[in-house]
C-alpha cells in the first residue's frame, strides 16, 4: 500500500467514525464554522486552562473532508499549547499550499492525510474550516469562514 492509500485511508476512516464527535460539557472557547458555498456548518469546543488545550470537540454537518480534517484536528491539537495549536494552523496551511518539506510533513504527521486536496481549491477551504474555527474560537470570534 502506497503512502498516498494510507493517507486516503486515513481520511476515509475519520470521516466515517470521527473522533471527539460532541459538544464539550461548559467549553472555555467556541466558535462557528462556516462555508455557504458548499453548506458545511460546523462547531469547535474547546477546553483551555492555563494556555493549554485540555481538550477539542466538534459538531456539524459538513463535507467529508470537512469533517475528516475537523477530527484529526481535535486528536491533533488536544493538550498542545495554544502556540502549538496555532503553530500546526500555520504548518496545515502550508502543506495545502504546496509548500511543504520533509520536516514539514514529519512534523504534521496524520495530517498530511489532506495534502491529496491540494488538487482542488473548494476541498482546500474545506480542510481549512475546522482549523479557521479553532483560531476564531482561541481569538474569541464567534463565527469563521473560509469565504
Amino acid at each position: 500500500m502506497s503512502l498516498q492509500d494510507l493517507y486516503r485511508t486515513a481520511v476515509i476512516e475519520h470521516n466515517k467514525n470521527p473522533r471527539n464527535f460532541l459538544e464539550l460539557e461548559n467549553p472555555s472557547h467556541q466558535s462557528r464554522g462556516l462555508n455557504a458555498l458548499c453548506g458545511d456548518d460546523i462547531r469547535v469546543y474547546l477546553s483551555v486552562d492555563e494556555d493549554r488545550i485540555q481538550s477539542a470537540s466538534f459538531l456539524g454537518q459538513a463535507s467529508a473532508i470537512t469533517m475528516a480534517s475537523a477530527s484529526m484536528m481535535t486528536v491533533q491539537i488536544a493538550r498542545l499549547t495554544v502556540g502549538e495549536a496555532l503553530q500546526t494552523c500555520d504548518r496545515l496551511d502550508q502543506l495545502l499550499q504546496g509548500e511543504a518539506d520533509e520536516a514539514l510533513r514529519e512534523a504534521l504527521g496524520e495530517l498530511c492525510a489532506l495534502e491529496g486536496v491540494r488538487q482542488y481549491p473548494s476541498r482546500i477551504k474545506a480542510a481549512r474550516l475546522p482549523w479557521q474555527a479553532m483560531k476564531a474560537a482561541l481569538n474569541e470570534q464567534q463565527i469563521a469562514s473560509t469565504e
